[in-house]
């Protein structure tokens, strides 16, 4: 019964990539300028296929970068309605510590862009 369940659970983790990936790349564009504590992470997406990631001034390559944009656009839970409040508590919640300043940007599968802009109070 256990090695069944572990076995099941193995396989959700392994599927789970794709399908974030596959909602990722729905959309024609994803741009995200984030920086925190000890982090500043820049990435952007244009459909079909280009991928561009910088993180603390060092520039990613094509498949990191992917992963990176991919990773990102399922810690902030992103849709029409999500509040950017929100997306700063996910992104606090998986690792990046005391957020100061996030941009993000996303067009959708029908071009409506969807533009949210959040920095921490001085």
């Amino acid at each position: 019964m256990k090695k069944s369940m572990i076995v099941a659970f193995l396989m959700l983790l392994i599927h789970l990539p794709v399908v974030c990936a596959a909602e990722f790349q729905q959309g024609n564009l994803f741009k995200i300028k984030l920086v925190s504590e000890h982090e500043t992470v820049q990435c952007e997406y244009y459909s079909p296929d280009t991928y561009q990631c910088e993180k603390n001034g060092y520039s990613l390559d094509e498949k990191q970068a992917k992963r990176e944009l991919s990773l990102l656009f399922h810690q902030l839970h992103l849709r029409h309605d999500v509040k950017v409040e929100e997306m700063v508590h996910s992104l606090e919640k998986t690792g990046y510590n005391n957020v100061k300043f996030l941009d993000v940007r996303w067009m959708d599968s029908h071009h409506r862009l969807f533009t949210w802009i959040w920095e921490k109070d001085k």
